[in-house]
């Protein structure tokens, strides 16, 4: 009884493929696991692909400071976001994402736009969320309104209107001094 190598490399295949499916994941990929997993409350995922610290710090916390940072961590995120560019290490081993999306600006309610930064590294072959950050844009405006220097005020004297200095070859005492 003859038996086919084929049908056993067939099971075998299907056995690697996920494996090799997920240490192919792209940044977009990966990260968009993790936001899904933040929207959803998933801890799990949320260590499984990022760095350590962050959500792994948060899962060494008591239950109910765990929920409460969870809940408001799904608040911030943006529900829907769109990657709008990146930037790869000159080693590759390092990725700054940069993008847009709508949802909560603050804690005060609101919704509007946001800009993110999200930074990935490569550890073991394989990408991980490092950081994730996410403020709206009124936030950031009111914040470079408030830092940036103000314009100069005209000065302003108080008193009778003065006329305006004329310069002529031939002048009075009375038109010297109001060109003072």
């Amino acid at each position: 009884m003859r038996t086919s190598i084929v049908p056993k490399i067939a099971v075998a295949l299907c056995f690697l493929l996920p494996c090799a499916a997920r240490a192919q994941d792209d940044p977009e990929a990966v990260y968009a696991k993790v936001h899904r997993a933040m929207l959803e409350e998933n801890l799990d995922d949320m260590i499984k692909y990022g760095t350590p610290g962050g959500a792994s710090d948060l899962a060494k916390q008591p239950a109910p400071v765990r929920k409460e940072a969870l809940e408001m961590l799904k608040k911030v995120m943006p529900q829907h976001y769109k990657i709008t560019s990146k930037q790869l290490s000159p080693d590759g081993n390092s990725l700054t994402m940069r993008g847009t999306g709508t949802g909560a600006i603050g804690f005060g309610g609101g919704s509007g736009a946001q800009d993110g930064v999200i930074r990935m590294v490569k550890q073991g072959g394989e990408w991980k969320v490092d950081d994730v950050q996410w403020h709206g844009r009124k936030a950031e405006a009111a914040k470079a309104a408030a830092t940036a220097s103000p314009a100069p005020e005209p000065e302003r004297k108080m008193g009778a209107v003065k006329e305006p200095c004329v310069y002529k070859p031939v002048m009075t005492d009375e038109e010297i001094a109001r060109c003072r």
